[in-house]
């Protein structure tokens, strides 16, 4: 039984490590990808399932929200959701040689509770990704510079505003399901959080114009290596505050 064990184990890890390197080009493979990492680490009881399950959800929801008519270019909200994913898997993919950048490390490498997981993600995903991910999509695609994609990218934070009860429901699920529990708490704070999350993604725009100014490869380096500082900064602040984040359980 034990060495069956450890053959589904290593096939799992085999899995996942083919998985991670392989880069995706549609949103609906960033759906797929995302959500096979889900069953991954929910198989595995894998921490990284809080940020994981949360990202799943987000990134089948922005497929539907980006072809409603508020959105002027859609097609750049569609290049967002797939750059955001690679950043992302690449991340993933880097950590098993301890190269991920810094926001990223501190999440995977933190044992603590699941509104914790949630915050370090963001912080990585939201104050790191997304300025690089603006800034690619802006240098590769004609019809998306930073003028264009301004409004469609603020408007995003109605649809994150309407999304917060539906992510909050299945972190606490997430939550029963990895620890078989129920805590007296009731996940965290959906006005604090949206407040957050757009506290953060208009610091993450000043980041993107902050790329978009620099002049070439060693500037933007320069820029980028003090994104990934700062955003490491913010993830140690976060994990100092773990004691006083609920649980999310219910």
């Amino acid at each position: 039984m034990k060495y069956l064990l450890l053959l589904l184990y290593l096939l799992f890890s085999l899995n996942l490590s083919s998985a991670q390197f392989e880069s995706i080009r549609s949103e609906e493979e960033a759906k797929e990808k995302i959500f096979w990492l889900n069953d991954y680490f929910r198989e595995s009881f894998d921490e990284k399932i809080y940020f994981n399950s949360i990202y799943f959800i987000v990134t089948r929801e922005l497929q539907k929200e980006r072809n409603k008519s508020q959105y002027s270019y859609p097609h750049c909200l569609e290049r967002m959701i797939v750059e955001f994913a690679n950043m992302y898997l690449d991340a993933l993919s880097e950590n098993s040689h301890h190269q991920s950048p810094l926001p990223w490390q501190d999440l995977f490498n933190f044992e603590g509770k699941p509104t914790t997981h949630l915050l370090l993600g963001m912080n990585a995903h939201i104050s790191y990704d997304l300025p690089i991910s603006l800034y690619r999509i802006s240098k590769r695609m004609k019809g998306c510079s930073s003028d264009r994609i301004k409004n469609d990218y603020f408007e995003l934070n109605h649809f994150f505003t309407n999304l917060i009860p539906h992510l909050n429901r299945e972190l606490k699920e997430t939550h029963y399901f990895m620890n078989q529990t129920k805590s007296l708490d009731f996940g965290f704070e959906e006005a604090i959080m949206i407040k957050l999350i757009k506290i953060m993604r208009n610091e993450a725009w000043k980041s993107y114009l902050k790329l978009l100014s620099t002049k070439n490869s060693s500037e933007f380096e320069i820029s980028r290596k003090n994104l990934e500082k700062k955003a490491h900064e913010k993830a140690v602040f976060i994990m100092s505050l773990n004691f006083f984040a609920p649980q999310a359980g219910y």
